[in-house]
């Protein structure tokens, strides 16, 4: 073992221990062409710079291929002044060289391991360490330390390091300014550039943004971006332009507003807004679900192995680890954010819960942060009976429902199974799952269940039909474990449509005011504590019916959309003028 892996800490050893016992054993690196293709000019995908100048009158031929001569024809050795002058950073000297271990250098695992020796250094990429990446690194060294490496890297293609390609080399991350030169007048239109999926996508999302869009565009002067497939502008005179447009006009607003979700039709966007910064509107703090649909799920595990380095270091890197050799769950998701690295690249952020704004605080104390009121999107359509009418409900049945995609989170199994008691004691009572069925989630097994009866499940629903579900049903169930940080926009449609609704008492969540919804604590009580909530409102209409007008009234006065784009127009001019 050489000397440079025995400075390595013992982690590093450790993961190198692991790769010995689960891999096969490689006595010389060899190409590995799933995880580095070769490109034209040298393995670290750079452009080649030339073959090494000769010493003398044509050492100083710095310009390859002058004089007629192509720049691929072999030279004579250069003097050992010749060449150090010629192996400038950043240069690929070498058409290829070994690892600091040949036998595994070259793997995801080894890859893991050095995310340990990694870890040791600081956060900032301006700081000195003896693990960071050295003026003198060449080379597959040099391959390996850029990949680990939290300063800009360039890439030559989307995420195969973990990053779309930006300058490489510039001192800070942040984007300092874009448009005027001044601060914003709070009278003066501000150019804005929204970035969002719209429909007929299948997000939540891109409905949020086709609602709000027309108390936005009496405030700014909006220029609409969006990815693959969009209909038509939900604004009358504004038009929209696909999301590779964006980069040509970018400098020619005031600022630019990215919408991310984990739906992965927000891959583009993600890769833009750390292309070119902006202000990010975080639907959900956690974004762990995105990454991995845009990296393991695409074959890139060096990008998702970067991520968790970034984030978490030795620990990050050790979690990728274990995903590689299939130890890994579903819900181990929702422990790493994965957001750190579009924070650092982002001007500001805008949520919609202080819960979320506390956590990106803490996460980066410079970024600005403004919390937004999710707006009112919709709500119901049509009255009680008519909605009934239409659906083929009865009119004499007290409905209770669950809305949005039907997940393991959702904890579907807790309603079903206080449902098996519940349906015993009021035969008048009827249950809906409104939404299509996560497969993962195992929903028939649960309806064979005995003593679940009376429970229909709808699949999808248009946004229309979605809504009369709303103005149906009596009482609405919406739990949530684990959470992703997100502010349900569901759960403001149905408060303002007046139901009593249910919710888990956890982040987000937990900071509904107790007069507008019952709140269900997460814990070995969570099933009793719900049979106890939906065994007194179905015992009781008119509590269920003051509950109703409580979060009807308190709705629609803190969440209405001109409200929420008020707000945004005032945090946008806040972090743009902050510069």
């Amino acid at each position: 073992m050489g000397a440079e892996a025995r400075d390595l800490p013992a982690g590093a050893l450790v993961l190198q221990c692991v790769y010995r016992l689960v891999s096969p054993k490689r006595k010389r690196f060899r190409w590995r062409k799933d995880l580095f293709p070769r490109k034209p000019g040298g393995p670290c995908g750079r452009k080649h710079a030339g073959t090494p100048p000769r010493s003398g009158a044509a050492g100083r031929r710095s310009s390859p291929g002058r004089h007629g001569r192509p720049w691929n024809v072999r030279r004579s050795r250069p003097s050992k002044r010749a060449w150090r002058r010629w192996a400038r950073p950043g240069r690929c000297t070498k058409s290829r060289s070994k690892a600091v271990f040949p036998s595994w250098g070259a793997s995801w695992c080894g890859l893991a391991a050095r995310c340990c020796a990694f870890s040791c250094s600081t956060r900032s990429p301006s700081t000195p360490s003896r693990y960071a990446p050295t003026r003198s690194c060449t080379g597959w060294n040099g391959c390996f330390w850029r990949l680990l490496w939290r300063g800009p890297m360039p890439s030559s293609r989307g995420w195969t390091n973990g990053l779309p390609r930006w300058k490489p080399g510039c001192a800070s991350w942040r984007k300092q300014g874009r448009g005027r030169a001044g601060p914003l007048d709070e009278e003066a239109p501000v150019r804005l550039a929204w970035v969002s999926p719209l429909p007929p996508i299948r997000s939540g999302i891109a409905d949020y943004t086709a609602e709000l869009l027309p108390a936005l565009a009496r405030l700014f002067d909006l220029s609409l971006f969006a990815p693959d497939p969009y209909g038509p502008s939900p604004v009358p005179g504004v038009r929209i332009q696909p999301l590779q447009a964006l980069p040509r006009q970018s400098d020619r607003f005031d600022a630019v507003v990215y919408h991310i979700g984990n739906n992965p039709y927000h891959r583009g966007i993600y890769e833009q807004a750390l292309r070119d910064p902006g202000v990010v509107v975080l639907h959900d703090f956690l974004l762990h679900h995105l990454v991995a649909r845009c990296t393991v799920a695409a074959g890139d595990r060096e990008g998702y192995l970067w991520h968790l380095a970034y984030e978490r270091g030795a620990a990050g890197a050790a979690t990728a680890l274990r995903r590689a050799l299939g130890v890994f769950s579903e819900r181990e998701q929702f422990l790493d954010p994965l957001n750190q690295v579009l924070l650092d690249r982002s001007q500001g952020a805008i949520v919609h819960s202080r819960w979320a704004a506390g956590r990106i605080r803490e996460a980066c104390p410079e970024l600005p942060v403004t919390v937004v009121p999710h707006p009112l999107l919709g709500g119901a359509q049509g009255s009680r009976g008519k909605a009934r009418e239409v659906l083929g409900l009865s009119p004499d049945e007290v409905v209770v429902a669950t809305f949005g995609f039907l997940a393991p989170y959702k904890r579907i199994d807790r309603l079903l199974s206080a449902w098996a008691t519940l349906a015993r004691e009021f035969p008048q009572a009827r249950c809906l799952l409104v939404g299509e069925p996560d497969p993962a989630l195992g929903l028939e097994e649960m309806l064979a269940q005995p003593g679940v009866d009376r429970v229909a499940v709808t699949g999808y629903v248009e946004a229309a039909a979605f809504r009369r579900y709303i103005a149906a049903c009596d009482i609405a169930v919406n739990l949530r474990y684990p959470s992703a940080g997100e502010t349900s926009g569901a759960v403001v449609r149905l408060l303002a449509s007046g139901k009593a609704v249910l919710v888990s008492n956890i982040g987000a969540f937990a900071e509904w005011p107790d007069s507008v919804c019952l709140k269900v604590d997460v814990g070995p009580d969570e099933t009793g504590m719900l049979l106890f909530y939906l065994r007194r409102l179905l015992a009781e209409p008119r509590l269920c019916r003051e509950l109703g007008e409580n979060a009807r009234c308190y709705v629609l006065s803190h969440h209405a959309p001109e409200r929420t784009a008020a707000a945004y127009r005032a945090a946008l001019q806040q972090i743009v003028n902050r510069g």
